[in-house]
């Protein structure tokens, strides 16, 4: 059923190879098909087009994290906390599904948290 999403998303790019968003939603459907290693990379394109797509930053410090790239996980959330910086907490983040600001920036300190105590 993501074959389909994955195909779209792919000839999206193809017509617009600039497009962030487009990388990222194929970093998404990626590694919903067990793929990290082409979501990481779809996620680098996306951050290399826009370096402030803080929810990238966060999707790729999460991916990293879970393949045990400690330094790239945490050199990604501190960018993603940079970014929130910016925001005031009860801002809704574009691209979130009604996320606020606020509770990102407490995902991500409650995640290097945990990778301090191994978790």
């Amino acid at each position: 059923m993501l074959d389909p999403a994955r195909e779209c998303c792919e000839q999206a790019i193809a017509c617009d190879r600039l497009s962030a968003p487009n990388h990222y939603l194929l970093s998404v459907i990626l590694e919903q098909l067990q793929d990290a290693a082409g979501a990481v990379l779809s996620l680098q394109r996306a951050l290399y087009l826009d370096h402030d797509y803080l929810l990238a930053y966060f999707s790729l410090g999460s991916l990293l994290r879970q393949a045990g790239d400690r330094r790239g996980a945490q050199r990604n959330f501190a960018n993603a906390l940079r970014l929130l910086e910016r925001r005031q907490p009860q801002e809704v983040l574009e691209d979130s599904e009604g996320m606020t600001a606020g509770a990102l920036a407490q995902i991500i300190r409650n995640l290097e948290i945990g990778s301090e105590y191994g978790s």
